[in-house]
């Protein structure tokens, strides 16, 4: 019985740790995507990680974070404006480690 509830409290934790809603503006390179998003919102916090500017956002009663690819936006935008910001799709938090090509 215990180790169940260990089981199941780990599993709980998982899925709210890698439960963050995270989205994209704009595409890197190679990047296609066919579905996109608009979201009108309002700027909590903006910052910068490893050559990566985020934006924390207010969308929908929620809160999410924001890759911003423009740089342009990034610089423009400040704390606390309304936004919108057009052309977003979600990312799959999950699925963020980068995936290695193997050369033939």
């Amino acid at each position: 019985m215990r180790n169940i509830t260990l089981i199941a409290a780990l599993v709980c934790m998982s899925i709210l740790c890698f439960g963050q809603k995270v989205y994209q503006t704009g595409n890197y390179g190679n990047q296609l995507q066919k579905t996109y998003l608009t979201l009108k919102g309002v700027l909590i916090e903006k910052y910068s990680n490893k050559h990566f500017n985020w934006f924390c956002f207010r969308w929908n009663q929620e809160t999410i974070y924001v890759n911003v690819v423009v740089r342009k936006l990034y610089e423009d935008s400040q704390v606390h404006d309304t936004l919108t910001l057009n052309n977003c799709f979600k990312l799959d938090s999950r699925q963020w480690k980068r995936k290695t090509r193997k050369l033939q």
